[in-house]
């Protein structure tokens, strides 16, 4: 798959989406407006060919263009100790 050309901000919306937040999370977040956050949404959705956000991170994780970040355990899963 060939990496698609994101900006940096369609890049940050990315991650925004990937953490979960709303439209209006984001827009605080990068200090936009929520019609702005809405327009980088769907220009991402067009530079990744995405139907909607599950999908854009599902792409963004399959384009390398989003990584899984390793985790530390605080104990063995399971709850045993």
């Amino acid at each position: 798959m060939t990496q698609p050309r994101l900006t940096p901000r369609e890049y940050d919306v990315l991650v925004g989406l990937s953490e979960g937040l709303t439209n209006e999370r984001i827009s605080r977040k990068l200090l936009i407006s929520p019609d702005t956050a809405k327009m980088h949404i769907q220009r991402l959705y067009r530079a990744l060919g995405a139907r909607d956000r599950a999908h854009a991170v599902s792409l963004g994780y399959q384009f390398g263009v989003l990584v899984v970040e390793s985790c530390v355990c605080p104990r063995p899963l399971g709850g045993v100790a």
